[in-house]
């Protein structure tokens, strides 16, 4: 156990940028969890964002469990070290800002570290909320694992590989100890959450499926947000390659040159939220684009009629 860490306390920490959604039910929703015996939220935030939700969390009833935790850092890998510092508990929570909690969580993962016999990292699910689903855009991010990682509608059932997120997920202090936290010195989630779950896996601990811990995003993802993460793990997966031997899942994909995913992408003029025949093939091929882009450290593009053109330069 990490000096000081109270064994029985369980530690939530929220990463929330400068920019990230910090609502009202959300704050609610972790200080209503049931039988979750001893908890605290850290928000761990950057110092220059933190005057308004401050201003927020003096209010009843969001004091009782939360603490804010400032830290001159905004990316989201010194957050969460930052908040993890402050933390009291021999069990933490890694929580986006953005998900929404059942009254669940804190419990689910309470049992579920308290029964193993082995370290492991228990992975909650992360759902889209109410009619958010209803896009066929959204369910088809979801059901196909392409925003987390899992397909958590089916998780449950099949539990592939060892995928992990910081999003909802639980594990000993002492084994976010010993993985030595998230790297800083990373570009982006995509990269330091590699980087971790790569350390995890050296030192043995695998990741579970933990189906009662369910989280909500309450908030819409968009198609260009959708194009920048696959961007961002196509860096990650080429950082993932200097860090053990392959073969990879995707190297038939990267291997082939920027020329062939970006004839396919362009093939057709249907959005990517579009529910037409086709739509979904559309969507893999820009998906895929954006994927092998980021492989080769090219810019970010967005040749999508349905999203804002941009470009932003490889990542420093």
């Amino acid at each position: 156990m990490s000096t000081g860490a109270i064994a029985d306390l369980v530690s939530v920490v929220v990463a929330v940028g400068a920019d990230d959604e910090l609502s009202e039910a959300t704050l609610a929703a972790w200080a209503a969890q049931r039988e979750a015996g001893d908890y605290e939220v850290v928000l761990a935030m950057p110092a220059t964002a933190t005057a308004s939700r401050d201003g927020l969390l003096r209010a009843p009833p969001w004091k009782a469990p939360f603490r804010i935790v400032q830290t001159a850092h905004e990316r989201s890998a010194a957050l969460r070290n930052a908040g993890v510092l402050a933390s009291r508990g021999g069990t933490v929570v890694l929580a986006a800002s953005d998900c929404r909690p059942a009254a669940t969580v804190v419990a689910a993962h309470r049992r579920f570290q308290s029964l193993l016999a082995f370290p492991a990292a228990g992975i909650g699910p992360v759902f889209h909320a109410g009619a958010l689903r209803d896009s066929p855009f959204s369910a088809w991010l979801q059901d196909g694992g392409r925003r987390f990682g899992p397909s958590f509608p089916h998780a449950a059932l099949e539990w592939r590989g060892n995928p992990f997120h910081a999003a909802n997920t639980s594990i000993a202090r002492t084994v976010y100890d010993k993985v030595g936290g998230f790297d800083e010195g990373l570009d982006g989630d995509a990269m330091d959450g590699v980087a971790f779950a790569a350390r995890l896996a050296d030192l043995g601990v695998r990741t579970r499926y933990v189906p009662r811990a369910m989280t909500w995003q309450d908030r819409d993802v968009t198609e260009r947000e959708t194009l920048r993460h696959a961007w961002r793990l196509g860096g990650a997966a080429r950082f993932r390659e200097t860090t053990g031997a392959g073969p990879w899942p995707w190297n038939a994909l990267v291997q082939q040159t920027l020329e062939r995913p970006e004839a396919a992408a362009s093939h057709g003029d249907l959005p990517m939220a579009a529910n037409a025949p086709g739509a979904r093939k559309r969507r893999h091929a820009r998906l895929a684009l954006a994927f092998v882009r980021g492989w080769h450290d090219a810019a970010f593009e967005s040749d999508d009629p349905s999203v804002s053109r941009a470009a932003e330069g490889p990542r420093a």
